[in-house]
């Protein structure tokens, strides 16, 4: 998605070009940031079915802090164009991280709430972080694990 206009949108171009009957999905977390009506538009024409969008929580310091990925005006943005684009509710789905240290229900609640507010629907995801990073460290601490623990612990 980062440099669409040189590869992504290229690419969409020659599937609609050649007319193929086929469907595609984005079952990874794409960067909504990236989807702008030019994007959905494209998407939605070459025949993307499923869409999922890596959204992760609704809490704006949650997102700062981990490294500003989106901002909830960005995601409300990119599901509109999705919408408009022709996508159905039911084929946009945003994930929505879970277990991060610290983290409360209501965040998560508000999460889902903010998620299908936007005409989206919310998938939840276990977190997990990974060794070496502060939020491995963090989470080591918050959850009490001692020695070598799977990162996958969950």
């Amino acid at each position: 998605m980062i440099n669409s206009r040189d590869n992504f949108l290229v690419i969409l171009e020659e599937l609609i070009n050649k007319k193929l009957a086929i469907r595609l999905h984005t079952p990874n977390g794409i960067h909504a940031r990236m989807i702008n009506k030019e994007v959905a538009y494209k998407m939605y024409q070459a025949g993307v079915e499923t869409i999922r969008l890596g959204f992760e929580t609704v809490d704006s310091r949650v997102q700062s802090e981990t490294g500003g990925k989106i901002t909830n005006i960005e995601f409300k943005k990119a599901v509109n164009c999705l919408l408009e684009a022709g996508f159905k509710p039911s084929q946009i789905g945003a994930y929505l991280l879970i277990g991060i240290p610290g983290q409360y229900v209501q965040e998560i609640i508000d999460s889902i709430c903010f998620v299908i507010d936007c005409g989206a629907h919310p998938r939840l995801a276990k977190f997990s972080a990974i060794p070496g990073t502060k939020v491995w460290d963090e989470a080591r601490t918050y959850f009490n694990l001692k020695g070598d623990v799977d990162p996958l612990f969950h």
